[in-house]
């Protein structure tokens, strides 16, 4: 179990042993730990609260949602506040980087600043961010492993109109299992009545209804036979 005092920020933001690091085919390169708290390279972000890492094999994405939340939330801003923070999201990617490595994928999952500024993808900003929107429930959303990402998060989080209440209602209604506090096995099995058939139903059901003032108990209640068995 790693602990920290406070998040930290990476002062350079295009790091050389960074880009080695993250590049997946390229990850012969042995972390460089004592970067993460040495002055000369980090800065700390003030008042963030101290946190620790559990053993990396059991993080999922919402833990890590969850560990990088609390400790932001007791600075003297906002959560959204740091979203655009490159170097701290890139330290933060770096202490990770053991539940990372099993899967790194494209180098845009650690640093927006070296792939043309994209967010949406990144295995760290992306959970806090659903967790800033959704607290606890976002479990439905970040219950993969945190080297996985997942596939609610890359199919359902791409247009705003998918973010509300009433659609993580939905998700979880059918998709999530309180008693395992895991996803249901074969949501993803590309079989009628999976997730991605759900969101074609729900896009298709936007043209005669206004899903937007809908609970999820009411899209529950709407839904054809074909997902009658995840209502179980």
């Amino acid at each position: 179990m790693n602990s920290y005092n406070n998040i930290f920020r990476f002062k350079n933001t295009s790091s050389e042993h960074f880009m080695k690091l993250f590049n997946a085919r390229n990850n012969s390169v042995v972390p460089d730990y004592h970067m993460i708290v040495d002055p000369e390279f980090v800065e700390p972000i003030e008042n963030t609260g101290s946190f620790e890492i559990p053993n990396f094999e059991n993080v999922s994405s919402y833990d890590a949602a969850k560990i990088i939340y609390t400790s932001l939330k007791k600075s003297n801003q906002p959560v959204p506040y740091y979203f655009n923070d490159v170097g701290m999201w890139e330290w933060l990617s770096y202490i990770f980087w053991e539940a990372h490595s099993k899967k790194l994928g494209e180098l845009e999952r650690y640093s927006p600043s070296l792939s043309g500024g994209k967010w949406n993808r990144h295995l760290l900003r992306t959970p806090v961010w659903l967790f800033e929107i959704f607290g606890n429930d976002s479990k439905v959303y970040l219950n993969k492993d945190l080297h996985v990402g997942g596939d609610l998060v890359e199919s359902w989080c791409q247009t705003s109109a998918m973010i509300e209440s009433n659609m993580m209602q939905l998700l979880t209604n059918l998709y999530f299992n309180d008693e395992t506090q895991k996803l249901k096995l074969g949501i993803a099995n590309k079989k009628p009545g999976d997730h991605r058939d759900l969101l074609s139903f729900i896009k298709q059901l936007r043209f005669t209804h206004k899903v937007e003032e809908m609970s999820g108990e009411r899209l529950v209640e709407l839904l054809p036979e074909r997902f009658d068995k995840w209502k179980e």
